[in-house]
């Protein structure tokens, strides 16, 4: 489930942080945040037109950065198992996956 972005800003300022996901944004690219402690997720805001990110999130949770792209209709994906610190710079690491091969992996979130 999707969860608003506005969840964490309850907490005072320093039990949070922002992510940067040094990816270059594009219409074939989709980013998000998968949360292991509670089923949800975030999708990226674009605070620049060079890098994709997340912002108001919990320090010390555990999530997975999940990138896929699609180039030449073929399916990449990087997933990160990641615990958040302050902030965090990830860099997505994309590697080819056939369709079946790509719902094994997404399976395990």
């Amino acid at each position: 489930g999707w969860m608003n972005c506005d969840r964490f800003l309850e907490l005072p300022e320093n039990k949070r942080t922002n992510i940067i996901v040094e990816q270059k944004p594009a219409d074939n690219i989709n980013i998000s945040l998968v949360f292991t402690e509670f089923k949800s997720m975030m999708a990226t805001n674009n605070n620049t037109f060079e890098t994709y990110g997340f912002a108001n999130v919990k320090k010390e949770s555990k999530c997975y950065v999940v990138a896929l792209k699609y180039e030449d209709k073929k399916p990449f994906l990087s997933l990160q198992k990641v615990t958040i610190a302050p902030d965090l710079v990830i860099k997505p690491e994309f590697k080819e996956y056939s369709i079946a091969e790509l719902k094994k992996e997404l399976s395990k979130l």
